[in-house]
């Protein structure tokens, strides 16, 4: 498999320009893709649209970093030397010109485990939404802790396992002066030799390099398989519940992570396995093997460029940003059209003071001719321009649209949380409306709670369920947990929109006085069949205690009675033109 002569300045040439082409193209759909993101393309995404935009921006800095590191491995018999032919930042002493390349490998990690974390809440997002809270406020910060961790395990393994030493010095030198005409020794480089050339030996120090670095490669790559396949398997089933535009955006999120774990299985995970396989092999092999390390620079921009065509709210927005211009561009032309064109007038000849009568009346029937074949040329007529319609408020597609008194659109989603054995909290329904985009909602009035009743009824009498639980956003008044207040006094709505009491209607004996579990009271609203007749996880007093529709003052907490869980989501009609 060696090559016995030639050199590989060939392949020094290619590891120069595409890292070049990843930044370029990287930075070009990067920014696209963060443009779209900022005019609105994401509001739907939850805390989602955080890490989209995370990984696209740490990708454009790992472009970057290429460009200015530019590193290289080679692969010779038994180790590699990671080198570069250039020291950046004008780092030149023994012990700092290696610290770029160890640079580079801490963004190699970071965006491998940050791509891992997409897999993570994708996960979660379907299977068990309590968890995305840790992609909220200040528990976010876990990822970057994360993502930090294995990126500083990563470089400071590299910086100090592979540390070159005269062995690995002599080890190389002939093949990297014979192949890329350079020494070794004055280059920023580290190495990998994994046994002694001289007998044979395990060179244990080296070896551990190449296990730190296998060990974080394949952890990551094991939580991408991990939760990929559990979604490949298990979500169509989790999903069937869900509304058709929820479904539509985990089934494009789910194409869009097979992609992304297909392209980094092809250029990164298969190529840095065999790099670090094949010194443990020690196979009589020199290989230019930096020509596959530099193609994972290309992962950030074929990335960006997944998420834009596979998520539909993308295509969506680059349309509306398309047919905005294009009106703006059609009123400017014409208001120039408009502003060139001077209507003539012709202003008839007056007659002279001393005419007789005859000279008049023939100086007047010569005026009256003269104007009947002599007129001016007007512009045709033109309809006055109407004005664009004003933007109104919209709600997307599978949301219920409701116009409050003060004018707000509100829009609200009924949401199933797939739970039939009440492990559902409050907490976790907030978490799946924010991952909508929204919070869980409150009702202004009784169109509005009765309107989500008869349609959550509507679907639990589908799923052949007589009786279900729907969480809501409130909270208790200070003082009010235990006893309550009264029926309008003991609780406040928490979406931020909703106010007053017309949306409050209680069951019997409702607020009642109990001091549920938990740091808080809340609302559930009970969506029950007029047929009901209790089953063994029920109570038979639900038939009389409550209509569909009406609301319970109840513990947050899970497990939580009904056990068949749904939650209803509400936020601001989006602004678009008609």
């Amino acid at each position: 498999m060696s090559e016995s002569s030639g050199n590989f300045l060939f392949w020094i040439q290619v590891t120069h320009f595409v890292p070049k082409l990843g930044f370029i193209l990287t930075t070009l759909f990067g920014s696209l893709l963060l443009l779209l993101n900022y005019l609105g393309a994401q509001k739907y995404f939850g805390s989602y649209k955080y890490l989209i935009s995370a990984f696209t921006i740490l990708g454009m800095v790992f472009s970057a970093v290429e460009i200015l590191v530019y590193p290289n491995v080679h692969n010779y018999k038994a180790g590699f030397p990671f080198f570069s032919f250039q020291e950046s930042f004008g780092l030149t002493s023994s012990w700092s010109r290696n610290i770029p390349l160890a640079g580079y490998t801490f963004f190699h990690s970071a965006t491998m485990s940050l791509l891992s974390v997409h897999f993570i809440y994708r996960y979660w997002a379907v299977f068990d939404t309590n968890k995305l809270n840790y992609f909220q406020g200040i528990r976010s910060l876990v990822w970057f802790g994360y993502c930090t961790f294995f990126g500083f395990q990563y470089a400071l393994g590299t910086y100090f396992f592979l540390a070159r030493d005269e062995i690995a010095d002599e080890y190389f030198r002939e093949d990297v002066l014979l192949r890329y005409n350079a020494n070794i020794t004055e280059l920023p480089a580290m190495s990998i030799v994994a046994y002694d050339p001289v007998d044979g030996s395990i060179r244990w120090f080296n070896l551990m390099g190449v296990i730190n670095i296998s060990a974080i490669v394949n952890f990551q790559y094991a939580i991408m398989i991990y939760c990929g396949w559990t979604m490949h398997s298990k979500m169509e089933d989790k999903i069937k519940h869900f509304s058709e535009t929820l479904r539509k955006h985990h089934k494009q999120f789910f194409k869009t992570l097979v992609i992304q774990i297909t392209t980094p299985t092809i250029i990164l995970f298969i190529p840095i396995t065999i790099i670090m396989i094949l010194p443990i092999m020690n196979l009589d092999i020199s290989l230019p093997t930096g020509v596959f390390l530099c193609s994972f620079t290309l992962y950030p921009a074929t990335d960006s460029m997944t998420v834009m065509y596979v998520v539909s709210e993308y295509k969506n927005t680059a349309k509306r940003i398309h047919k905005v211009f294009g009106n703006g561009i059609k009123e400017i032309q014409v208001s120039r059209i408009s502003s060139t064109i001077n209507p003539a007038s012709t202003a008839p000849s007056s007659g002279g003071g001393g005419f007789s009568s005859s000279s008049s009346s023939s100086g007047s029937s010569g005026s009256s001719e003269e104007h009947g074949h002599h007129h001016g040329h007007r512009p045709p007529h033109r309809p006055p321009h109407r004005p664009p319609p004003p933007p109104r408020k919209q709600c997307d597609e599978g949301w219920m649209r409701f116009e409050r008194p003060n004018g707000l659109i509100w829009c609200i989603y009924l949401g199933y949380s797939g739970v039939t054995n009440g492990y559902f909290s409050q907490d976790q329904a907030q978490s799946a409306c924010q991952s909508l985009g929204a919070t869980l909602t409150g009702f202004q009035n009784d169109n509005e709670r009765m309107t989500v009743a008869r349609e959550a009824l509507t679907k639990i009498t589908n799923q052949g369920i007589m009786v279900a639980g729907l969480w809501l956003g409130a909270t208790n008044l200070p003082g009010c947990r235990s006893p309550s207040c009264g029926p309008f006094s003991t609780f406040q709505w928490t979406d931020g929109h909703t106010t007053g009491f017309e949306g409050f209607k209680w069951g019997v004996g409702e607020p009642d006085n109990n001091n549920w579990p938990g740091g808080t009271a809340c609302i559930q609203q009970f969506i029950i069949s007029p047929n009901f007749v209790a089953g063994p996880n029920d109570y038979a007093s639900w038939k009389a205690a409550f209509n569909n529709g009406d609301l319970d003052k109840y513990t947050c907490q899970a497990p939580a009675y009904p056990y068949t869980r749904y939650y209803a989501c509400g936020k601001v009609g989006a602004q678009r033109t008609a």
